[in-house]
Formats: C-alpha cells, structure tokens, sequence
C-alpha cells in the first residue's frame, strides 16, 4: 500500500504557537533530562573517587533519599515529541525514519534509566543514608556497606554514561533529521 500523501510539501516546516510551544517543551525536557544523566554519572564518579575517605558534600546532597524527579523529565520527550508529530498537520510522520529512530532511543533510555540507572541510585542513597551524616564511607567498610554502595555507584555511572550516549544519538537525530 503507498504511503499517504502528505498535505504540506516535503521540508515544509509547521508553525504556529502551539506547535513552537510544544517544541520549547520537547527541547527543554530533553536538554534537563539529559543533564539529569550526566549529573548522576558525574556524582558517581566523584563518588567512587572518595574511595574510603570523606565524601564531597555535593555528592551527598545529589544522592540525598528520594526521588529524582528532574530525570523523570526522561519521559516527558517522547510523549511531547509524538505531540510535536500530531501538531504538525502531516509535515512529520511516524512513517519518517527519523521520528522511529528517536522515539526508539528515547524509549531505550527510559527503560535503561527505569531498570538500571534509578534502582542503583536509589541503592546509593540507601548505602550513604547507612553510613551515618553520608560524609565518611570509611566508618561503614566494616560492614560492608562501603563495598555494596561502591557497586551501585559503578553501576550508576556506567549506566550513565551508556544512556548519555544513547540520548545524545536520539538528539543528532532528531537534529539532523535524516
């Protein structure tokens, strides 16, 4: 079956202020989510470079207990990107290459971030909560905290740095539109 025919010619580009309102949004909860990636790799590594000794103080108040809900902006581009496709009036379609490579990527992150990043995190903070203030990993070594916070913080940065280059190939991309 051919592809539907589009009402706007090819490279026409949709405006209007709903869909420039949109786009801001989309671009912005892309910008902070994947800066929400990179501080958490930043703060495990700065972490694990602690070793045993004191612990910087803006890493403890990163990994302090609760949610990270400025990563969970993660989420929110996708769904504002297939809301960018539907204010579009056809210049955009999930039939574009480009649009499936991004939602797929974005995808991808967010299960990455939901399975591995944010469990660990959430291990991190557990691990700093146990040693007391969060400042001296050293007093817990004993106990073997240290050693289950250090795995958890490897598997953050890790997990980071691997979604981080997942997010930055959904924004060349979405950029480039090829």
């Amino acid at each position: 079956m051919p592809a539907p025919v589009r009402s706007l010619s090819p490279g026409a580009v949709p405006t209007g202020p709903g869909f420039d309102v949109v786009l801001l949004l989309h671009v912005v909860a892309a910008i902070v989510a994947l800066g929400s990636v990179v501080a958490s790799g930043v703060q495990s590594t700065r972490l694990l470079a602690a070793g045993d000794g004191e612990v910087p103080s803006g890493v403890t108040m990163y990994f302090a207990p609760g949610v990270n809900w400025v990563g969970r902006t993660l989420h929110a581009v996708p769904l504002l990107g297939l809301a960018l496709v539907g204010l579009s009036h056809g210049a955009y379609g999930f039939e574009d290459g480009w649009i499936e490579w991004g939602i797929g990527l974005w995808v991808a992150a967010a299960v990455g971030a939901e399975a591995v990043l944010w469990p660990a995190e959430r291990r991190v903070q557990a691990g700093l909560a146990a040693s007391g203030d969060g400042h001296d990993l050293g007093q817990v070594h004993a106990a073997g905290v240290r050693s289950e916070t250090a795995r958890s913080a490897r598997t953050t940065a890790v997990a980071a740095g691997a979604l981080t280059a997942v997010l930055v190939a959904a924004v060349v991309v979405m950029v480039a539109q090829p």
